[in-house]
């Protein structure tokens, strides 16, 4: 929900000051830093935390439900619960440039949750396994990155938070952005209506297909999150090939919508921004991927999932700057039936499905 919002921006930002003059580029930049909502988990955290290993990227993107403020509207009753991290991305950007990729981590992980630091009042006590997406409602991003560098190993340096209000303005700022339904759906729970074959989706459309789930695939978590991968790569593509980089009206349009939606870490300023689009100049479409975490069904309650022994090997790839995809076994090819009954056997973890910003839309299953 939130990678393509810092994807775009890095690259935009990058673009806008270049073919702005010096004075009205620095007034420009001092308007959308000043936008920006900055905290400082880092100062929270401590030193306890994984060692870096090399000069590659992690920036943990979190998609809120938060209901505060203009998101006050979006789950009625819900006002007064703590807010959850309703999708959350850890992106990592490898050193040098020229690739990166984003991983979904499943809202459902069961994972344990660690003691978090909390802002005017006592840490929280450590659980010793509940689902991932409760770390937002314990301890803000704060607890979030401490939860995802204990169960990864993976030394986060940036995060973005961006709410429903923020999402719905960034799609808008591109012109919209294209998917590809298999068939008509109309979802009571969520307001979509959207008819079979390509659409283009923005604003509160947008938002309710990245969030609606019985209506489309399965039902599932796990389905819907592939989908919300299909919607960044197809909003990157969008917003590299729209022509919006030559557009100063559309770029502004886009800049100031993701400064006003956005917080970050003290040390993700525009600045830095800057310094990694252009380290990203060399990346192409086909060289941004988006995958999930390995993991299934956990063993005592379907409708929650588990790392598999899969996710070792993969986070280690991630933590050591190289393709996790390749740490993984592809899938089978499926048998015709010979009518030959076999004994059962353990049901193979689910292996993640790579996906690019260059793929074509209708290519792909979007539920």
């Amino acid at each position: 929900m939130t990678v393509q919002r810092v994807l775009a921006v890095v690259s935009v930002v990058c673009a806008t000051l270049a073919v702005s003059g010096s004075l009205g580029a620095y007034g420009y930049y001092y308007d959308l830093q000043s936008s920006i909502h900055h905290e400082d988990p880092d100062a929270m955290l401590g030193k306890d935390r994984p060692k870096k290993l090399n000069k590659s990227v992690n920036l943990l993107l979190i998609g809120s439900d938060s209901r505060a403020k203009g998101n006050a509207r979006y789950g009625r009753g819900h006002a007064n619960e703590a807010p959850k991290a309703d999708t959350v991305i850890l992106v990592h950007l490898a050193a040098g440039g020229g690739r990166g990729y984003g991983v979904s981590l499943p809202r459902d992980l069961m994972v344990p949750i660690p003691s978090c630091p909390v802002k005017n009042g006592p840490p929280t006590p450590p659980l010793a396994l509940a689902m991932f997406n409760s770390a937002f409602g314990r301890g803000g991003a704060t607890c979030t990155i401490r939860t995802v560098e204990k169960f990864t190993g993976v030394h986060v340096d940036h995060f973005v938070e961006v709410d429903f209000t923020g999402f719905k303005g960034l799609t808008e700022a591109v012109g919209g952005v294209p998917v590809c339904l298999p068939k008509a759906v109309h979802d009571r729970r969520s307001g979509l209506n959207l008819p079979k074959g390509r659409s283009v989706v923005k604003g509160e459309t947008a938002l309710e297909f990245i969030r609606a789930r019985y209506s489309l695939g399965d039902g599932t978590d796990t389905q819907r999150m592939k989908r919300q991968q299909q919607f960044m790569a197809s909003f990157a593509h969008q917003a590299m090939t729209s022509g919006m980089l030559a557009s100063p009206s559309r770029l502004n349009k886009l800049l100031t919508s993701g400064a006003r939606s956005m917080t970050t870490d003290r040390a993700l300023s525009l600045s830095e921004m800057l310094r990694l689009a252009q380290g990203m100049r060399g990346m192409t479409e086909g060289s941004l991927k988006f995958t999930t975490l390995p993991s299934s069904p956990w063993i005592r309650n379907r409708n929650r999932v588990a790392m598999t022994p899969a996710a070792a090997p993969f986070l280690a790839a991630v933590r050591e700057d190289r393709d996790p995809m390749a740490t993984l076994k592809p899938r089978p090819p499926k048998r015709r039936s010979t009518g030959t009954r076999r004994p059962p056997q353990a049901q193979q973890a689910p292996q993640g499905d790579e996906i690019r910003a260059s793929d074509d839309i209708c290519r792909k299953t979007w539920g």
